[in-house]
């Protein structure tokens, strides 16, 4: 009688362990998720200001500040840039693209004259500057753009969809200097658009 309690035992706390075991081992895994991007060769144009080819070279030898943020990269057979990304690679991308736009408006506009406004939604830019000034704001027009298409593209728009409403205001006159939207409009400004 003694064995056979102490077998009960025995089995009650096999069973016991076994099913611990068990349900530790089937906790369920987060298995990370990962999308895929595509840039067309005119794309990467707009958003890299390199050809796929070198964009994707800068992603490979460290050039690039968002070396080491994806899963995989490489040049499909029609010339494109297939980018595949986590969502922690994502929110890299995102935080770096924030990040630099953030730096190019706060050093302009807490200088105080001239400002840089961008849209929530990363589809619109305006610029504001006095005359002598132009030259400034060119520069920092040209610096935030490509981070605004690519916060649109990791926000869900079509890497071949996506679009930004860049617009120039003389500040001492109100008069709108230029409008440009990009891509598919050639980005000119001069000192004589300024004057008028």
């Amino acid at each position: 009688m003694r064995y056979k309690k102490v077998g009960i035992i025995i089995l009650v706390l096999l069973l016991f362990f076994g099913f611990e075991k068990g349900c530790a081992d089937s906790k369920p895994k987060i298995v990370p998720t990962y999308t895929k991007f595509v840039f067309n060769p005119v794309v990467c144009g707009g958003l890299f200001y390199k050809t796929p080819e070198d964009t994707l070279a800068g992603f490979e030898n460290g050039q690039s500040r968002r070396s080491g943020h994806y899963r995989t990269a490489e040049i499909d057979e029609e010339g494109n840039l297939v980018v595949e990304l986590s969502d922690a690679d994502i929110e890299f991308w995102r935080e770096d693209c924030l990040s630099a736009i953030d730096e190019v408006v706060t050093s302009i506009n807490e200088e105080g004259t001239c400002h840089i406004y961008v849209s929530d939604d990363h589809k619109e830019l305006e610029f504001s500057a006095p005359p002598e000034y132009y030259m400034t704001i060119w520069p920092a027009g040209s610096a935030v753009f490509p981070s605004c298409g690519i916060l649109q593209v990791l926000d869900g728009t079509a890497p071949e969809d996506w679009s930004l409403d860049m617009t120039f205001i003389n500040s001492e006159t109100g008069h709108i200097v230029a409008e440009f939207k990009i891509p598919g409009t050639e980005l000119s400004i001069n000192r004589e658009m300024w004057d008028v």
